[in-house]
């Protein structure tokens, strides 16, 4: 009886990726009647494979495919094991709800610092400068965190995050200078546009294809959700309407504590999947997570004879390295090879081209939008309860954050759903190819709570609806902003992966950024024209920009098309660059 061959992990995943090519072809040929049209079909198959955004994702035997294919290095966060993966993301994920908390907890020690800072010291400043800094810095945060970590890797800068964290709460907790507290206060703001930046790219990294979804649901779901949990509680645990000091102690342990965790137990997740041989082949993997073949090295875009004895070596094999902890060994903070300074500058070229692209400007807009919602009723609702006919207690007025974590935590099944179960039935209708487009029926699900949360929370202002309106309005506008999150994460990724990097930091700087201007607009704006008036055209404006999807969905493709083959060229900050 003969031996029956083991196949490893990366055999597997390419034999399954040439039999679903290969049967696509077969389908695009079979029964055609003439030469021109079996022309035209077999091309429109292979360009629907070429366009960035769109893959091969279901093999023909109806199994998900594994994609990208992990090399056989063991330094490629694709071979760590599930149980490695997981706690990797689970200790950014604390990181990520301890920088969170960070920047929401101002807005809800408002008293304190009406209590310990009078006008004189705080000129020409003032609270408000307090509340708005931290969505400042976060969101200028971005433009700096993403660049850098295409130059220099993913592990120095979530370092430094953890660090700056760490620095700034102590300095925060122990201060009782206003200046001083406005500086700690904004680097804390700039730690955290770390987590919302450089941590997604690092859970793109960790994770496979069809693995994304729930990875990022649960990061912005589970990580909104945690923070507000402890908004909602905090009035128990400390005097917020007196003493600020307590609050950010309390803040620095955890931060050190994570610091530690990941400083030991998080490595380098920026890897460069190399060129490799198989089976007489040559297989690469693009920064737009394709696989391709090549008969000869020579035939590979860029390739020469250097590479070619390297190449068919091989990388070390799995089971021939030593067995490995989890904790990163040796504790170097970055890896020489993955550092690229000149990344650096091409990622803030592509940041302003973003910027210009319909398929960014467009979620830019319609996240800024939401944002602004959730900041008409997030520095509203406090200010409503507080009054008459209400006067509320602030532990009252705080359980609304506990409406909000709910809300928050619904969006994970609600968004997973869509992402995950909707985008697999329209690749399976598509003969196992996945189109970016696939995932724009998610976008229902912030536009329209978004717009119910302003339209409820306006009339519930100027009509002195019973507090509950504002539970409901709050709960609904965190359920809409985790769930815009998510999908608009995963559009910027899946539409341009080659573009990935700048795209996170258009739609989330931009954002974030508009954001202050709108929080300090908003008090202005509810006076002249009303409380209705204001949230009602945020509403309006929320649905009319949505409404873009669908264009999107028919012409998206086109668009995808037209850009990858004109500016896609360098792909520094691409999903998987090569």
């Amino acid at each position: 009886m003969a031996k029956e061959v083991e196949m490893t992990d990366t055999e597997r995943a390419l034999f399954d990726w040439e039999s679903t090519v290969d049967s696509i072809n077969k389908e695009s040929t079979a029964d055609q009647p003439s030469q021109a049209e079996t022309t035209s079909s077999t091309r429109s198959k292979r360009e629907s494979m070429d366009i960035a955004g769109s893959v091969f994702l279901i093999a023909s035997n109806g199994r998900l495919l594994s994609l990208p294919i992990p090399s056989e290095s063991p330094c490629d966060p694709l071979n760590f094991e599930r149980r490695r993966r997981l706690f990797i993301c689970a200790t950014l994920l604390i990181h990520s709800a301890i920088c969170m908390f960070s920047i929401q907890v101002p807005a809800n020690l408002y008293s304190a610092f009406l209590h310990n800072f009078t006008e004189e010291e705080m000129a020409p400043l003032t609270i408000d400068t307090l509340i708005g800094s931290p969505t400042l810095m976060m969101g200028l945060g971005f433009f700096f965190w993403i660049p850098m970590s295409v130059a220099f890797g993913r592990r120095p800068l979530i370092i430094l995050s953890a660090v700056m964290m760490s620095v700034g709460s102590l300095w925060a907790g122990f201060t009782n200078n206003y200046h001083q507290l406005l500086g700690a206060i904004c680097l804390m703001g700039l730690a955290g546009g770390a987590t919302l930046s450089t941590t997604i790219l690092q859970l793109i990294d960790l994770t496979f294809i069809h693995e994304r979804p729930l990875a990022i649901a649960t990061f912005w779901c589970g990580g909104g959700s945690l923070p507000l949990f402890v908004l909602a509680n905090l009035p128990l645990m400390a005097d917020v309407g007196k003493d600020y000091h307590s609050v950010y102690r309390g803040l620095t342990v955890p931060s050190i504590v994570v610091l530690v965790v990941i400083f030991l137990f998080v490595p380098e997740t920026y890897f460069l999947r190399p060129p490799v041989a198989f089976d007489g082949r040559v297989l690469v993997q693009s920064g737009t997570e394709k696989v391709r073949m090549y008969e000869e090295w020579w035939d590979v875009p860029g390739g020469d004879s250097r590479s070619i004895r390297a190449m068919e070596n091989g990388l070390p094999s799995l089971n021939d390295m030593p067995v490995h902890t989890w904790r990163v060994a040796p504790l170097w903070i970055w890896k020489r090879s993955v550092c690229e300074p000149r990344a650096a500058f091409a990622s803030f070229i592509q940041i302003f081209l973003c910027v210009a692209n319909p398929l960014v400007f467009w979620v830019t807009l319609l996240n800024s939008i939401n944002f602004g919602g959730m900041m008409s009723i997030g520095t509203g609702f406090p200010v409503r309860m507080a009054e008459a006919p209400y006067n509320l207690p602030a532990y009252a007025i705080s359980r609304v954050n506990l409406s909000a974590a709910v809300g928050s935590l619904l969006a994970l099944p609600a968004t997973y759903f869509m992402l995950n179960n909707v985008m697999k039935r329209l690749t399976l209708r598509n003969k196992g190819i996945r189109h970016a487009e696939f995932y724009l029926p998610a976008f229902i699900l912030p536009v329209l709570s978004g717009a119910a949360s302003v339209f409820i929370y306006g009339f519930a202002a100027r009509d002195k609806w019973h507090p509950a309106a504002y539970h409901v309005a709050y709960g609904l506008n965190a359920f809409s902003f985790a769930s815009s999150s998510v999908v608009n994460t995963i559009w910027v990724v899946e539409s341009l992966p080659q573009w990935a990097a700048a795209g996170i930091a258009v739609v989330g700087g931009v954002s974030y950024v508009a954001s202050y201007g709108i929080t300090a607009a908003l008090p202005m704006w509810n006076a002249a024209a009303g409380y209705v008036a204001v949230n009602a055209a945020i509403g309006i404006a929320l649905i009319s920009i949505g409404m873009f999807a669908i264009p999107i969905a028919f012409w998206g493709k086109n668009v995808r098309q037209f850009i990858s083959g004109r500016f896609s060229a360098y792909e520094g900050g691409a999903v998987r660059p090569q």
